[in-house]
């Protein structure tokens, strides 16, 4: 008897240590990750105007992409400041189930004139405490110019 218990004991043990211990990790030219509190819409949402993926390269797009289109339920969020003369922000959408942890990378090609925002998962456990993972994956990024091909993979 003495050794199901010990056995069953091992076996807690194995599932606990076995859990997730990372956490999310930015690579590349991602300068920042930046966080908007109450920002839980997915896109096409009933509250903001938020695409699934997009560059943003100056104030009035900022402020209008996260403008409330409608007062309902809504609650208008509070923006950080960012300074378009020197960064662009990147959006991109991401859903995955599981218990999730993300390295978000950004690089910027000068010669091809092409930034590549890929976002992959680095560590996904069975643990019980995060079943499904959705939410915007905002980071500030140096100035990208308008005549570069931006990617979200």
């Amino acid at each position: 008897m003495k050794k199901h218990h010990l056995i069953g004991l091992l076996y807690c043990l194995l599932i606990i240590a076995s859990c997730c211990k990372e956490q999310d990790t930015l690579t590349g030219e991602v300068l920042e990750s930046i966080a908007i509190d109450h920002l839980y819409e997915a896109p096409g949402g009933t509250c903001f105007n938020l695409p699934s993926q997009y560059c943003i390269q100056n104030d009035s797009v900022y402020q209008a992409l996260f403008k409330l289109k409608s007062t309902g339920s809504c609650e208008a969020l509070s923006l950080p400041s960012i300074d378009f003369s020197m960064y662009s922000v990147l959006l991109f959408w991401k859903e995955d189930g599981g218990r999730i942890y993300y390295n978000t990378d950004v690089q910027i090609d000068s010669v091809q004139k092409l930034v590549q925002f890929k976002i992959s998962v680095t560590e996904q456990c069975a643990c019980p405490d995060k079943c499904l993972r959705k939410e915007y994956h905002i980071v500030k990024t140096r100035k990208i110019s308008s005549d570069y091909t931006v990617l979200f993979q």
